[in-house]
């Protein structure tokens, strides 16, 4: 899982542990604090309760990078548009080969196989390395026309393309 490849890399370099903090927004905390706590990750993390979405965007234009973490096999997150949006940099924990995963491939971004956490934890430390060095993780952002996939005319198609996933 994501907790767990967060944890291998705060434990390969304890360096990182005072500065990454992954912040849930939305998610029930109940659900994750346990595992959480078991995995010692309880300051690196902060669960955000369901904000209105003007003030998600707020969350996604003030963080790093976004993660994009597939709750439904083969699907397509619903806020990966808004990543987008935010010019951010996007990994995704999904299954390969998914809509979100070839969608984040396109854009720069990071993928890992939502079942293995060893290659969540090597793109998370990816991430983190990088981030020593460029704060803004230039190599990891996409430019206006690369993301321009996203746009309205495409809705249909991206959306389509989803649906037929989730149905195989």
């Amino acid at each position: 899982t994501f907790l767990q490849g967060l944890k291998r890399v705060l434990d390969k370099a304890p360096k990182f542990r005072s500065r990454i903090t992954a912040h849930f927004v939305g998610l029930d905390p109940k659900k994750y604090q346990s595992e959480a706590k078991a995995l010692g990750l309880e300051e690196n993390l902060d669960f955000v309760p369901k904000v209105p979405y003007l003030e998600s965007l707020g969350w996604m234009k003030k963080a790093t990078a976004l993660f994009s973490i597939d709750v439904v096999k083969n699907s397509l997150l619903s806020k990966l548009p808004d990543y987008v949006g935010s010019g951010k940099p996007i990994m995704a924990v999904s299954d390969k080969g998914s809509p979100t995963w070839r969608y984040v491939e396109k854009l720069h971004g990071l993928t890992a196989e939502q079942s293995n956490v060893e290659d969540i934890a090597e793109k998370l430390e990816t991430l983190a390395k990088a981030w020593e060095n460029d704060p803004e993780l230039k190599a990891y952002r996409y430019t206006e026309e690369e993301s321009s996939f996203f746009a309205s005319e495409n809705t249909t198609a991206i959306l389509s393309e989803a649906l037929l996933g989730i149905c195989r």
